[in-house]
């Protein structure tokens, strides 16, 4: 099991960023989609797309670089997901998340 701290992760080159994730500290490789699975994405995506009231505040994302941290004892509490697909609610830069996160 390979762990990694957030500054551990940031300390990587972009290249190397691509090709993981982390989810409580551990260190979890990725194989880029298949053919098949870029469709299947992106035909989520436009379906959500299509699906969005007309809210402008309401973004669907492909490939969204997600950082977050949990508060749970005998973790790093760093993870970092790269979904495929991601609907979310705009929020300004000060506000408040969902759960209480900050958003800088």
């Amino acid at each position: 099991m390979l762990l990694i701290t957030e500054e551990g992760y940031e300390a990587l080159s972009e290249e190397a960023q691509k090709q993981i994730e982390v989810i409580d500290g551990r260190v979890i490789f990725c194989r880029r989609g298949s053919v098949e699975h870029n469709i299947v994405a992106r035909r989520l995506a436009n379906g959500f797309d299509a699906a969005c009231p007309g809210d402008p505040c309401i973004r669907v994302v492909t490939d969204y670089e997600m950082h977050y941290k949990n508060i749970r004892p005998r973790t790093f509490g760093f993870s970092f997901r790269r979904p495929d697909v991601v609907v979310h609610r705009c929020i300004p830069p000060g506000g408040t998340a969902p759960g209480g996160s900050r958003i800088e």
